[in-house]
């Protein structure tokens, strides 16, 4: 089984999609096909013991449409300046000629300049139609060709034969070339803003390395570099592949990558990405990931395979689009019958025309991937990493928000949340250092978790003498106090202290209650056998968490916290982040249970998890959004991936999808209504031809622009 993502040329419309898609999906060995009008893509999984790429290539070809090389390009684009300058100087000259010049060399001089137009803009669209109707298949090329042609033939009999008391409709088919080209022409530079984040990412990664070989430094490509090099970042400089830190000490600016506002300090074993930025410092790491292999790689890879992905609607779009040619093609003929029954059939010549060029299916083709290349984008950007357009859509409907605790909302390691003071007149910082020293040869969690908090924030680790480890009681040792004295020093249960001699325990009850409700782990720090502190610790709510949870409740969703912990700190979790609903004790085999039953309930369910031991219940929910916290990991977990560590992101993803979700709807509606309204108008000779090709260039371009409008409202 292999994937494979084809280039192809000649796809115009909606309905050009739902061929190759159906034929490619029918196709022996083919495993999946989805095709994207906004990026001329196939996107097909194949078997590769049944049918190859050349096959694949064989039947688009037969199709009419062509798998594009390196070198090609689109016919149109070819064309360059030439198209422009025809634009800019044949329209006005079309619009004066077609405005009361009655004389025959007005006629001759339209003739000229439209059957150079006929060559040079229409070349594209009749190709198109030809191969089309070689395969007894329609598409707008053959849309634009019948119209554009019947309207020039038309003319040059007349004007061959005699004008007599018919209309010509040279200006009308040169005018429909001109503005439908340069609407095809505002529409792919639209189409290209649409996808410029990704462009962006693909640029964030330098060209170059300095690798230290044989004591030198060396400037080599990135593409160059292999795994174990020792390279060297500079101050401003770009990191151009994954790897650890060796030496030295900076701050690096990640957001880019991973959405994180804040600089990450990185020192000697820190991870470091490929595209970000270096501070002030230099550092020097070993090279462990090059290439596609790079964290960057692996988002730009998802990121693009989320905009060839198609949402639901755009399925029914497509297959709305597979019959709507034919359709249009048997209403400008019956338009054409009831003109030449009612009024003779040169009359019939505009409607039909009209009706022939105002169809527009690329509006519908464009409406629904235009508006998620611009929002995978927007996410990939933001550090939200949507992994296909399914997950949008789903993501906009949503009703409840299930939340794992540990590795989710906490950091999964206990950490210090309180100390009170038992005994007046000394520094906890003092206090927090002696703790620490006799904690720095425990192996226990606790104890590593008041030592490390001590590193973390600067206070100064006392030597411990005599250490020992008491069963049941804790640790104690001997350490030097503030006054260069001796100080002995435990730490350990308080309520095992109570009846060992300890002084000063009197109020342990309150003073306990009193730190969180006694819901997290208390330990007491004696110095000589007096009671001197109470250390609280618990598992530390990440940064952020708080806030990004007040501002999903503002969504109007609910919000269930599940964790396998105990009840006494879930709750204490709960209540500061104002959680009503909370699940404690749950085992990872049961939470899939939990999310379903919201289902059935009728809840459309997201599930924030770690992306490993939550997988069951990140598969079973709508959808699955999982912490990234930069691994490879959690990017293959779950439908949305938060990329940096944290909540942060969570809201920008609902809001996003909501967002997508109004913009394809408001897309589709217009596309929609556009041809209810127009098509008809055309049928009664109300709508003529040349507006019919300015209305037609319009409704594509406002579709792609009504998606580039989302890029702003997040750039605002």
């Amino acid at each position: 089984m292999s994937k494979m993502v084809l280039k192809i040329i000649g796809m115009r419309c909606a309905s050009c999609v739902s061929k190759i898609e159906d034929k490619l999906n029918q196709t022996a060995g083919v495993l999946e096909a989805g095709v994207n009008l906004a990026m001329h893509e196939a996107r097909v999984e194949i078997d590769e013991s049944i049918v190859g790429r050349v096959e694949i290539e064989d039947i688009i070809a037969r199709l009419g449409f062509a798998v594009k090389g390196d070198d090609d390009e689109e016919d149109d684009v070819k064309a360059g300046w030439g198209i422009w300058f025809l634009c800019a100087g044949s329209l006005p000259v079309l619009m004066w000629l077609s405005m009361g010049v009655d004389e025959v060399w007005s006629y001759v001089l339209q003739c000229v300049i439209v059957s150079s137009l006929m060559v040079v803009l229409g070349r594209p669209f009749f190709v198109g139609a030809l191969k089309q109707a070689k395969y007894f298949r329609a598409d707008m090329d053959t849309l634009v060709a019948m119209g554009t042609g019947v309207a020039y033939v038309y003319s040059l009999g007349l004007l061959v034969f005699g004008k007599g008391d018919g209309v010509l409709y040279f200006e009308a088919a040169g005018m429909i070339l001109v503005l439908i080209s340069l609407g095809k022409k505002l529409e792919e530079r639209a189409k290209g803003s649409a996808g410029a984040a990704i462009k962006a990412l693909m640029e964030l990664a330098p060209p170059t390395a300095t690798v230290l070989r044989d004591g030198k430094q060396v400037e080599i490509g990135a593409g160059d570099v292999v795994a174990g090099d020792r390279i060297l970042v500079r101050p401003g400089e770009k990191v151009p592949v994954d790897g650890d830190v060796v030496s030295g000490e900076s701050y690096v600016d990640e957001s880019m990558v991973t959405g994180e506002s804040v600089a990450a300090r990185v020192s000697d074993g820190r991870r470091v990405l490929a595209g970000t930025i270096n501070g002030t410092g230099s550092f020097e790491f070993v090279a462990k990931k090059m290439g596609e292999g790079t964290f960057l790689a692996g988002i730009i890879g998802l990121v693009k395979e989320a905009q060839g992905s198609k949402a639901d609607v755009q399925r029914i779009v497509d297959k709305v689009a597979g019959v709507f040619v034919p359709w249009v093609l048997v209403v400008a003929v019956v338009t054409f019958l009831c003109w030449w029954l009612i009024a003779g059939w040169a009359s019939g010549i505009g409607p039909m025309v009209a009706v022939l060029v105002v169809a527009c299916p690329c509006a519908l083709g464009l409406a629904t991937p235009a508006a998620i290349m611009v929002a995978t984008g927007i996410g990939a950007k933001r550090g939200v990493l949507i992994k296909d357009a399914q997950a949008l859509e789903r993501a906009g409907k949503l009703t409840h928000v299930v939340l794992d605790k540990t590795g989710t909302l906490t950091e999964g390691k206990p950490g210090i949340v309180d100390l009170v003071m038992i005994k007046d007149g000394l520094d906890s910082r003092s206090i927090l250092g002696m703790a620490a020293g006799v904690e720095q040869f425990s192996q226990h969690p606790i104890g590593r978790a008041i030592y490390d908090h001590a590193i973390l924030h600067g206070i100064e680790v006392r030597a411990v003498t005599g250490f020992e480890s008491v069963t049941a009681m804790g640790v104690r040792g001997v350490v030097e106090g503030d006054e260069g004295e001796s100080v002995v020093v435990m730490v350990g249960d308080p309520y095992k202290y109570k009846d060992s001699g300890i002084r000063n325990l009197g109020e342990l009850d309150e003073l306990v209650a009193a730190m969180h409700g006694g819901k997290n782990s208390i330990v007491c720090v004696v110095l000589d056998g007096v009671a001197c502190g109470l250390i609280s610790l618990g598992d530390k709510m990440k940064d952020g968490v708080k806030e990004e949870v007040a501002r999903v409740k503002e969504l109007g969703l609910e919000v269930v916290l599940m964790t396998g912990d105990q009840e006494a700190p879930a709750e204490l979790i709960a209540d500061e982040l104002g959680i009503v609903e909370v699940w404690s004790r749950v085992l990872p085999k049961d939470k899939q249970a939990r999310v379903k039953g919201l289902q059935d309930e009728g809840g459309v369910v997201a599930m924030v998890g770690d992306g490993i031991n939550d997988s069951p219940a990140l598969a079973q929910a709508d959808i699955g959004i999982a912490m990234g916290g930069g691994t490879d990991v959690a990017m293959n977990a779950g439908h949305v991936v938060l990329i940096g560590d944290g909540l942060r992101g969570l809201v920008d993803a609902i809001v996003l999808s909501r967002q997508t979700m109004r913009c394809i709807y408001l897309g589709l509606g217009w596309a929609f209504v556009y041809n209810i309204v127009l098509i008809p108008l055309a049928c009664m000779g109300i709508l003529k031809p040349m507006f019919a090709a300015g209305a037609m260039s319009l409704s594509s371009v406002s579709v792609v622009l009504n998606a580039l409008n989302l890029r702003r409202k997040w750039r605002d």
